[in-house]
């Protein structure tokens, strides 16, 4: 019994680990941007820096992509010790959507305008509407937890940033800057996969918010 106490008081104390987790997103995702915008701004920039930006960049992509599946899990595990809050629910989207958007931002940077812009776009364009509409349904407290599909499209897309940022660093450090366009590929046929998942979760979550009596947008 006074083991359990002891825990008890021990979960409640670091009840804000989650919070943190999702804060470090929003501070390395400008960071990865920056790391990446730098070179490409720059007129001259060195190529040893550039291998030290780049494996930075993936590091920190790769620590965000851990704090993105590590701080709900832990939310939802110690709800009953308080970990779980309005205020994290609403700042976990925000920290996502704005790890997303870095992250974009600097491979667009890196890849540049070009032919994989075809069948990139599309389903990038659907994701971000994907997230808008799914932001406003947690507003109004129209989903209630991810379904499956749901956490398909977000293991894709996890998947994706990893590879686009791994990859952009181990073709330059292994000096195979063609190899750049294979990983551009991938990472597009990954986004594509999220998308196609996208489409049920979405359904899913409007067939729920229609059974909680709530307004799907």
């Amino acid at each position: 019994m006074r083991r359990q106490w002891f825990r008890s008081r021990i979960y409640r104390k670091f009840k804000g680990v989650p919070n943190v987790l999702t804060y470090s997103r929003v501070v390395i995702s400008p960071v990865v941007l920056y790391l990446y915008l730098s070179p490409v701004l720059a007129k001259v920039f060195p190529a040893t820096q550039i291998t030290w930006y780049r494996g930075a960049a993936a590091l920190l992509v790769l620590v965000a992509i851990a704090t993105e599946f590590l701080d709900g899990k832990l939310a939802r595990r110690y709800r009953r010790f308080g970990w779980e809050t309005p205020y994290g629910r609403n700042l976990d989207p925000f920290a996502d959507k704005m790890l997303g958007f870095c992250a974009l931002g600097a491979f667009l940077a890196h890849a540049g305008i070009d032919w994989y812009l075809m069948w990139f776009t599309p389903p990038a364009i659907f994701l971000i509407v994907y997230s808008s509409i799914t932001t406003q349904m947690r507003k109004k407290n129209a989903i209630v937890a991810p379904n499956d599909d749901a956490k398909l499209k977000t293991f894709f897309l996890m998947t994706a940033k990893g590879v686009a940022f791994v990859g952009f660093w181990v073709t330059h450090l292994l000096e195979m800057p063609t190899l750049d366009e294979y990983v551009i590929y991938f990472v597009s046929m990954l986004v594509g996969v999220a998308a196609v998942f996208a489409i049920p979760a979405l359904r899913k979550y409007e067939d729920g918010a229609k059974l909680l009596g709530q307004p799907a947008q």
